[in-house]
């Protein structure tokens, strides 16, 4: 059995929900290292008090973003003998055999002979019970696929909350990229791993519940995510980034030029305080046009 890290990066978590993903990382009886990067949360004394006798959990004193906060933890993980590392956000909720289908799964592919770039499990909505599609992109066409039975399904983008990369290819395809902060950070990759030749599947048998945005409204028969002002900003500026890498195929390049103004139009349309999103959205086209990455500055 493959010896996994398990990477959590928290801030201002649920420590209710964050101690039920230790407990159950800790239960199991695959070999893990859990390694913990906290982002300056206002309940980081909290934490600190809590979980001071563990030896892999690092609390940083400013928020450095999702990307560099991961990157910090992968240092300690590719020095450790760990074999690949799981990422998990701060309220992920795995079922009893998560892990244990994941490695599965990404071990039968390999017998397979397939060059593993991650693996990922099938999410589902709390609320509703239904399954989020996947991409899978051809060229300039991109279609949303769904699981039809327990067979891995070969995808393009898989969400970074769940998976589970090897690190040898981890080691090839490189960390994340810091500049992003947050947003798009697992989509960056995931085109770069495939650029190289590595393959990405989603594991049907592995489920995890997710929740996308802050609140979700119905908007001409779409769900619209309702994130903070500061969220969209980082949406704007990262989808810019997005159409510069040369490795993002044409198609995905297309749809995010077209979609990144319709979303966008349709969010402000949902919410109030349209100004205060407005303002954030468009510093976030023009940071991102000028080139202006990393941490949000007025």
């Amino acid at each position: 059995m493959l010896k996994i890290a398990a990477l959590i990066v928290t801030y201002n978590p649920d420590i209710n929900l964050l101690n039920n993903l230790i407990e159950y990382l800790k239960s199991t009886d695959i070999y893990i290292e859990i390694f913990l990067v906290d982002n300056a949360s206002n309940n980081s004394k909290i934490l600190k008090d809590k979980y001071n006798n563990e030896s892999h959990f690092l609390f940083l004193a400013e928020n450095v973003g999702l990307a560099e906060a991961q990157n910090l933890g992968l240092e300690g993980i590719l020095k450790s003998d760990c074999e690949a590392v799981l990422f998990f956000d701060q309220d992920s909720v795995p079922n009893e055999k998560f892990i244990k289908n994941l490695i599965q799964g990404m071990d039968n592919l390999t017998c397979q002979g397939q060059r593993i770039g991650a693996v990922g499990p099938v999410f589902y909505d709390p609320r509703t019970g239904s399954k989020y599609p996947f991409i899978k992109i051809n060229g300039v066409r991109i279609k949303k696929i769904y699981p039809s039975d327990l067979s891995p399904l070969k995808v393009s983008i898989l969400i970074n909350s769940g998976m589970l990369v090897p690190l040898s290819t981890l080691r090839d395809v490189g960390v994340m990229r810091s500049e992003l902060f947050i947003d798009y950070v697992d989509i960056e990759w995931c085109f770069r791993a495939i650029d190289k030749k590595y393959s990405l599947y989603a594991i049907p048998s592995a489920n995890m519940s997710h929740s996308i945005g802050d609140d979700r409204k119905l908007v001409m028969g779409r769900e619209i995510s309702i994130h903070s002002p500061i969220r969209r900003y980082y949406l704007a500026r990262n989808s810019i980034y997005m159409l510069r890498l040369p490795y993002v195929p044409v198609g995905y390049k297309v749809r995010e030029f077209i979609f990144s103004i319709l979303r966008n139009l349709l969010f402000i349309k949902t919410v109030d305080n349209k100004l205060v999103y407005i303002r954030y959205i468009l510093k976030g086209w023009k940071d991102g046009m000028l080139k202006k990455y990393g941490k949000f500055v007025e």
